[in-house]
């Protein structure tokens, strides 16, 4: 259930709470006096649809206040997700560096090999004679 769905789901009871207390209202203002029974009855359904909403509001704010909880911690981890992305695109040059200068290093050995390879029958002749 999301939190627009809880939050709507609170004000529809705090509505239907109000509801009844206008319908209790009704009631009293049309039966006569002799009926106090009934009115301390009707007291007593408005005291405890008051505390039922008291209780909804309480948890309304309690739900907003976790859904501004969870608003700052997704701020704050998306902050550190584009900082590691930064020092992954940081890592990901400095590899395609290393890369490179492996593979001059590679070409570089084989230069040098071949320019000794060409060397070896000059120096071995000059060794002979």
């Amino acid at each position: 259930m999301s939190e627009s769905d809880v939050i709507a789901g609170f004000g529809d009871r705090v509505a239907a709470a109000l509801d009844r207390i206008a319908s209790a209202a009704d009631v009293l203002v049309m039966r006569p006096a002799a009926e106090d029974g009934g009115l301390a009855a009707l007291r007593e359904a408005l005291e405890a649809e008051r505390a039922t909403s008291a209780q909804l509001a309480e948890r309304l704010n309690a739900v907003k206040s976790s859904r501004d909880a969870l608003r700052e911690a997704v701020t704050s981890l998306t902050a550190e997700v584009e900082g590691l992305q930064a020092q992954l695109a940081e890592l990901d040059a400095a590899r395609a560096a290393q890369d490179e200068m492996q593979a001059a290093r590679s070409r570089d050995q084989a230069e040098i090999a071949a320019v000794i390879a060409a060397l070896a029958p000059l120096v071995e002749e000059a060794g002979h004679a």
